[in-house]
């Protein structure tokens, strides 16, 4: 039997009358199928045509699925295996290879063909034009209309008729009546768009933790937008580099591995506007490398650069394991994303800053406490140290004290350091990480002390690796240097963990010197008391001989030394006749020296005291005193009433040292009221004979 070859009556009566009927039933369609199955029945049951059959494009990919076809019959007949693997194919989404017909849809034009095959596959359309005789006759005639809004393909109607020609104003006519399917679709197409968003913004708004939004924001993207994989990379400024912070569908391998160099990502940025952008196959060297992608079977990568405001923290890539194309609805979509994961990242920062000052903040409240508690000042440095090393997470440190009379840096305190010994030895203002910091009053950081050429010789043996050092500031001096360091890897320090250590070295810069003033304030309190003890033993009626001797022996055991002596000026001459002493190696009493001789001689002279630190080396010795053994040694004159009364000297045979200007402070305190008492004591003496 010969098929109907009747043309469908398409008047512009009817065709009203279709479009109306089709607008009402596109707006309340539920899903792309339904919509296909009313645009088959009007093309086919209403207009008669024989076949007839709509595709749709599987949002937001570009593969199309068959979703309406009439007669259904078409899909039951034998087709041969190639051709129903084919059919498979297009039922579930797999985009057919590219045909002349295809390309002309894809840019909005119609295409009337004589054979399927410029449409589907060879096998499928070989089995279909078979199965189409027996409804179109022995040859038939197909027109594909491109169904989409704009320059968006998100549809293909195809009808079949028996072999005619197809006049133009028919095929205008079919676009016109495929109007309401493709704004049925573009209404799904944005609701799909919004349902999207809005689930993603959901997922990713509750989160606040940076990783864990990361890894939903990138499973969220290769999920909607039907990637085999995605990724977020993030700005390494440091290394300026963009690296993967979060990854779905990808190997360990290529996310440790995949790094691309900052200066070939803005440049590819910059090219594209900082607007979404295409790496194709082939095309990776700068991307993370060809050899990379081709290990891991990715073809192309569409990257949608991150931006808020002028922030421009990474970028979302979406993954194709082929060559092809972005749909615009793909990159909008992906654009969405990329905006709403941008905001979401820039919170969680935000957050995460807030957070982790706060913590900071917290930290070093409760260190503040702790310092401000009353303890010995060696105590405290000790446990700054060991504060500081905890709270920068490192495993070692140390603090070193500048010293104001010599400008030494010496180590006071110390944590986990392998071989304290060595590193003792005070170092100078300049010399190493610490001296340097000294030097400039700014932090220092070292990514590598091993290879630093600044490092000191005595840390070099240490293993010093990541070392920052900050100084010590009060009252706008510096009192020494805080450092931290690791012995076990090289890093860089952040400019937020350099500010909290500073931070740190602020409160313990005021914690050391109010221990300081507290320990001065007891040492002070306790010389007071001593001189007072000692003004009233040495106010006690005694022997002049006796008082002098007294008066040498608390003199040493006030300035914790284990020898000295006692000079009386004899009147009207130049002569200092040595009159008390204790624990001297020879005896020396009722020597002579002149005024100026040695160092005791030269605080007469001066009126002045004089501190040596090794007397064994010191130029101006005095040559009977050179066999005595002399090493640290302090004289202090012995005035009363604007005279010059003698000297007091005291000295240590064991080492060299120098002595402070508060322990030359006390001794001249004790020597003035040394000499009250010996004065007192002539008085009376005078008054007896």
């Amino acid at each position: 039997m010969e098929p109907d070859t009747a043309v469908p009556h398409l008047n512009s009566e009817v065709c009203l009358r279709l479009l109306h009927e089709a607008l009402e039933a596109m707006a309340q369609g539920p899903d792309p199928k339904a919509m296909a199955e009313m645009a088959v029945h009007m093309l086919a049951g209403r207009l008669g045509y024989p076949i007839a059959a709509v595709v749709v494009r599987d949002p937001p990919s570009l593969r199309y699925a068959l979703q309406a076809l009439h007669p259904r019959a078409l899909l039951a007949w034998t087709f041969p295996p190639e051709a129903q693997a084919a059919l498979h194919n297009l039922e579930e989404g797999i985009y057919p290879e590219a045909r002349p017909g295809h390309q002309a849809l894809l840019r909005g034009e119609p295409w009337v063909t004589d054979s399927l095959a410029d449409l589907v596959p060879e096998a499928l359309a070989e089995a279909w034009e078979q199965a189409a005789r027996e409804v179109l006759g022995r040859e038939g005639r197909y027109v594909a209309l491109p169904v989409g809004v704009g320059d968006e393909v998100l549809a293909i109607a195809v009808v079949g008729v028996p072999r005619r020609e197809v006049p133009p104003e028919e095929v205008d006519l079919l676009r016109v009546l495929c109007c309401p399917l493709a704004m049925g679709l573009e209404r799904l197409r944005l609701s799909h768009r919004v349902e999207v968003l809005q689930r993603t913004f959901t997922a990713i708004s509750r989160r606040l933790d940076l990783q864990e939004l990361l890894e939903v924001a990138v499973r969220q993207a290769a999920e909607v937008l039907h990637a085999p994989a995605a990724s977020l990379t993030l700005w390494d400024q440091e290394t300026d580099t963009l690296r993967i912070a979060a990854s779905h569908g990808l190997s360990e391998d290529y996310v440790r591995r995949q790094v691309i160099p900052g200066e070939e990502a803005r440049r590819a940025a910059e090219a594209a506007g900082w607007q979404p952008f295409v790496v194709p196959d082939r095309a990776w060297a700068g991307w993370g490398g060809e050899d990379l992608a081709a290990r891991e079977g990715l073809r192309t990568v569409l990257v949608v650069p991150l931006q808020v405001g002028e922030e421009r923290p990474g970028s979302l890539n979406i993954y194709s394991r082929e060559v092809r194309t972005f749909a615009q609805e793909e990159v909008a979509l992906a654009t969405a994303l990329g905006e709403q994961v941008a905001l979401a990242l820039h919170n969680a920062r935000l957050y995460e800053r807030a957070r982790r000052r706060l913590e900071e903040m917290t930290a070093l409240r409760d260190l503040a406490v702790q310092m401000a508690e009353p303890q010995p000042l060696e105590t405290l440095l000790q446990r700054i140290v060991e504060e500081a090393a905890r709270l920068m997470d490192m495993d070692a440190g140390s603090l070193y004290l500048l010293e104001e009379e010599t400008g030494a840096l010496v180590l006071a305190a110390a944590h986990n350091v392998r071989t304290y010994g060595p590193r003792s030895r005070p170092m100078v203002v300049g010399e190493g990480l610490c001296g340097r910091v000294v030097a400039t009053g700014e932090p220092l950081a070292v990514a590598d002390y091993a290879v630093w050429p600044g490092r000191a010789p005595q840390w070099a043996d240490e293993g010093v690796r990541a070392d920052m050092a900050v100084p010590l500031k009060w009252g706008g001096r510096i009192l020494g240097v805080l450092d931290v360091f690791s012995h076990e890897h090289a890093r860089t320090f952040s400019k937020s963990e350099i500010r909290l250590l500073e931070l740190f070295a602020q409160q313990a810069a005021v914690a050391v010197e109010n221990a300081r003033l507290r320990e001065e304030a007891e040492r002070r309190l306790a010389e007071m008391t001593a001189l007072r003890d000692l003004a009233v033993r040495l106010s006690e009626p005694q022997p002049l001989d006796d008082l002098l001797q007294r008066i040498v022996e608390e003199a040493i055991r006030l300035a914790e030394v284990d020898a000295g002596g006692l000079y009386i000026l004899r009147e009207g001459t130049q002569t200092l006749e040595l009159v008390a002493a204790h624990n001297l190696r020879k005896h020396r009493l009722g020597t002579r020296m002149q005024v100026g001789e040695g160092i005791c001689g030269r605080v007469v002279a001066t009126g002045e005291p004089l501190v040596v630190a090794d007397y064994a080396t010191w130029s101006g010795r005095s040559p009977q005193w050179a066999d005595e053994g002399i090493r640290a040694n302090a004289a202090v004159p012995l005035k009363w009433g604007g005279r010059i009364l003698g000297v007091l000297g005291v000295f240590s045979h064991e080492r060299a040292r120098t002595f402070s200007k508060s322990e030359i402070r006390l001794l001249e305190l004790f020597a003035q009221q040394a000499a009250v008492a010996v004065e007192n004591a002539r008085l009376r003496e005078e008054a007896e004979r």
